[in-house]
């Protein structure tokens, strides 16, 4: 499977110096010491999947966040007691050699860098959703803009947690949307995907014929929580938790996945 590595918001990146799994740590915007940022996931769809180690900036600097080459990279299947070294594929890149994700297994990655050792945590829900149907809506603020609605089944019982990923043409929209069943459990979700879509944005609008592609994927709420808690830190009009929540110990930044994952393709029409 192809995993495309998100870069975290600036602002996320220099708001912890040091965090544990389910801290938050406040700290100066300005000349932090680097933190190490590290991203990745694995998936019950085919390997091999990928591990992004990068390190942040200071605040007032761009967001070309420099590759952590060299460190050593290892998923552990905590369930069924085997190891994969990964693979350096490119600066900071790593790649599985042996991992399959199974619905209901657990996975440690540890990264050690420079020293420091990082390690994040995650099971695999024993559950897959499917997307039963996708189509186009047009935006309820007004205009003509078409957003993506992609329809699934929540099954009964509360506790499932969802993250959406959508491409138009190939293209990764940025931003990963967070979901849970706590006040939907067991109903039908239509909620349209929403991004950034003015023009000064520079994502694409959707045209009749392109292809349109979203990931409903499947995760252990500590990863959920992630999300949610990102997503509050970007959103400067919301309350506490200022900072997301990293799934790692050891002071990295960042998040490792295990998800049941589910992909619907359609070709807009209207």
């Amino acid at each position: 499977m192809r995993y495309i590595f998100n870069p975290i918001a600036a602002l996320v990146l220099f708001m912890l110096l040091t965090t544990s799994c389910q801290k938050v740590i406040d700290v100066s915007l300005k000349d932090s010491e680097p933190a190490y940022i590290i991203e990745g996931e694995v998936t019950d769809a085919p390997g091999p999947y990928f591990v992004s180690v990068t390190r942040s900036k200071n605040f007032d600097e761009n967001n070309n966040f420099p590759a952590v080459e060299g460190a050593v990279v290892v998923i552990k299947n905590t369930t069924s007691n085997t190891i994969d070294t990964l693979t350096e594929v490119s600066a900071g890149r790593y790649k599985t050699n042996t991992t399959q994700g199974v619905g209901g297994n657990t996975y440690e990655l540890h990264v050690v860098a420079d020293g420091k050792t990082f390690v994040s945590k995650t099971t695999m829900p024993t559950q897959a959703v499917a997307i039963d149907s996708m189509y186009l809506r047009v935006s309820d603020f007004g205009g003509d803009i078409r957003f993506i609605v992609p329809e699934y089944t929540d099954p009964v019982g509360f506790g499932n947690r969802y993250l959406l990923r959508q491409y138009v043409n190939g293209k990764l929209l940025p931003g990963t949307i967070a979901r849970s069943d706590d006040v939907t459990d067991g109903e039908k979700s239509q909620f349209p995907l929403y991004y950034f879509s003015e023009e000064n944005d520079g994502e694409p609008f959707i045209n009749a014929g392109d292809t349109l592609k979203v990931e409903l994927l499947c995760v252990d709420n500590a990863v959920y929580e992630f999300y949610r808690t990102l997503d509050e830190t970007i959103d400067q009009n919301s309350g506490t938790p200022a900072n997301p929540l990293s799934t790692f110990t050891g002071g990295a930044i960042g998040v490792f996945k295990a998800a049941r994952i589910n992909t619907k393709v359609i070709i807009a029409d209207f």
